[in-house]
């Protein structure tokens, strides 16, 4: 089975939430809903290095049936 982006949102401690995925080799790409594409990165862990208070919250993952 082919693996798929994972979505994720990140909120940022001024409360502004940023849609995520995640590809299977591990870069990220987030997206402001209302400006658009922000950011790329190699990693979440890249992404996040040295941002404080920021929480992700991992979408539900779903088997076919």
């Amino acid at each position: 089975m082919a693996e798929f982006a994972r979505g994720f949102r990140l909120t940022l401690p001024d409360g502004t939430e940023l849609d995520g995925a995640q590809f299977p080799n591990g870069m990220v790409v987030t997206c402001d809903r209302e400006a658009g594409l922000r950011t790329a990165a190699i990693s979440l862990g890249n992404l996040l290095d040295g941002a404080d208070d920021v929480s992700v919250q991992w979408a539900p993952t779903t088997e076919e049936v």
